[in-house]
């Protein structure tokens, strides 16, 4: 627009410069972009433009094909509700499976047919998603399972099959199979009669085994008991009941067989110890080795007799006044008296093995109403005779009872009255032999008994442990663990007198044992 004397910028027409301005930079722009322009024009006018049509209208196929795909898939949707809506019809109206006729909806689905001819007909106490009765797999399980029952029950010689359930089957089989039962039948069966284990019977009374189911109740209300006050007090997740494994399945067995081990090695042991004494089988005289014991007997039976029955026995004894020898003992006072002794020296045991004690010792009073009014021995008949009338002919240790009661009734023979003014000399030398051997049999169960030695031994590693931090002292000084001194009676104040007493236990054992294996008896003495 020369004619009116200025230049035209662009051709947005946002800038208006006059002529003359000086300003070749936006000339040049403006050819550029010009240039720019006419090339995209001649770009565009070079494309083939019947083939760009060609490519987009393409891509309708790709959409007829998934209209397509979705008819099908619609038509298989709408057969998949059709065999539902049969199915649960089918499954609702239940009816039975002899109406199924293969002219209804058996002849529709195959699937439905093949469940019904499977697990229906041939097995319909099987999981239809987990089991199928025509594999190889479910064909061999089977196969071994019978094989199997086959081995547990009836692999004793017989060709019969295995076709009785257990409750038709005789006891003997039962307790062959669950060993568990026949432990426990067992025990309960010796303690409530006194017999012997081969006339255990085919069937107890079913008020036994009420009886058994009792007892077997109480002793899980007190290890229960005891269990939550510990796990609710450690807030622990898990928690074993006591005096049972913590895997009955696996350890039940081994568990109860060390423990009917220990406690049978225990009592030979506390046997062995009372003979030594001639303590075991007295039947009216109250053994005396200490001054408490002096004490109660001379207030609760007065104007009794002692006796001694030798210098080598470590022992007095006291006849109360009248008397009789063939008495007994009742069992419930006898362990109420032990369970006061134990209070009232500071010691107890744990609350599940008192309760088993106490269920014992309950069965043995139950004897009294079918033995008139007597447990262990008829009237008449001493403690010693009754014992051994009771033993059985081919007991490994019937010759050393047999001995000890022949000794007992010659000491008894040739006992020796003692004065009131000879009593207290002569029990107070009898205490301190009796002091020493509580230690020294302390030492023997110890050293000779395998089950209490072992369990020391798996605790071994975790004192060690403590041991090597000094941990042992510290415990020792907040009353986490007490360590008393067998000879004086007193604390041990660290861990270091712990350790020498433990040392010097471990040193000397040995030696005790061959002590005492190498002692001689009466019998002995007859044998050579």
């Amino acid at each position: 627009m020369d004619n009116m004397g200025a230049q035209w910028i662009g051709s947005g027409g946002r800038e208006w410069i006059p002529n003359g301005g000086g300003m070749p930079q936006q000339r040049k722009e403006l050819e550029a972009s010009g240039a720019w322009n006419m090339q995209m024009l001649d770009d565009f006018a070079q494309e083939d433009h019947k083939k760009a049509v060609k490519d987009v209208c393409g891509t309708w196929e790709i959409f007829d094909e998934a209209v397509v795909s979705c008819e099908d898939s619609v038509k298989t949707s709408e057969q998949i509700v059709k065999n539902g809506a049969r199915a649960l019809y089918i499954s609702f109206n239940n009816p039975p499976i002899s109406h199924a006729t293969t002219s209804e909806w058996l002849d529709a689905d195959q699937y439905w047919q093949a469940f019904v001819e499977k697990h229906m007909y041939h097995a319909n106490y099987l999981n239809a998603l987990a089991e199928d009765p025509e594999s190889a797999e479910y064909i061999k399980g089977i196969e071994e399972t019978t094989m199997k029952q086959w081995h547990t029950w009836d692999d004793r010689g017989v060709t019969n099959h295995n076709n009785k359930y257990l409750y038709q089957r005789p006891s003997f089989e039962y307790y062959d199979l669950y060993r568990g039962p026949l432990v426990e039948h067992m025990i309960f069966y010796l303690t409530k009669t006194g017999g012997d284990a081969r006339t255990f019977p085919e069937l107890m009374p079913h008020q036994w085994f009420a009886e058994i189911y009792n007892n077997r109740f109480e002793m899980y209300s007190v290890l229960q008991r005891r269990r939550r006050a510990t796990q609710e007090a450690a807030l622990s997740r898990e928690a074993h009941l006591d005096m049972a494994p913590a895997h009955m399945d696996s350890e039940g067995e081994q568990y109860y067989e060390r423990l009917l081990s220990r406690e049978s090695s225990m009592v030979e042991l506390s046997a062995a110890r009372l003979m030594g004494n001639f303590i075991f089988l007295n039947d009216a005289a109250i053994p005396l080795q200490t001054q408490s014991a002096l004490l109660r007997v001379a207030q609760e039976y007065p104007n009794g007799k002692f006796y001694s029955l030798g210098d080598d026995v470590n022992a007095l004894f006291y006849v109360p006044a009248g008397a009789i020898a063939d008495d007994e003992v009742c069992p419930a006072d006898a362990f109420n008296a032990y369970m006061n002794y134990m209070k009232l020296t500071g010691r107890r045991f744990n609350p599940g093995y008192n309760q088993a004690l106490n269920i014992f010792y309950r069965t043995l009073e139950s004897r009294k109403p079918g033995l008139e009014g007597r447990w262990f021995q008829v009237k008449g008949e001493s403690q010693a005779d009754a014992f051994l009338r009771r033993l059985k002919a081919d007991d490994p240790h019937r010759p050393v009872y047999e001995e000890y009661v022949a000794e007992l009734k010659e000491r008894w023979a040739n006992r020796k009255e003692l004065s009131e003014a000879e009593v207290m000399p002569k029990l107070l030398e009898v205490e301190g032999k009796y002091r020493k051997e509580c230690i020294d049999f302390d030492t023997l169960v110890m050293s000779m008994n395998e089950e209490v030695s072992s369990e020391v031994k798996e605790k071994a590693p975790e004192y060690e442990a403590l041991m090597a931090d000094d941990g042992l002292t510290h415990m020792m000084a907040d009353g986490s663990i007490v360590a008393i001194d067998a000879e004086t009676r007193q604390g041990l104040a660290n861990q270091q007198q712990l350790f020498s007493r433990m040392t010097d236990f471990e040193a000397g054992k040995d030696k005790f044992t061959e002590n005492v294996n190498n002692t001689k008896t009466g019998l002995d003495s007859k044998r050579h």
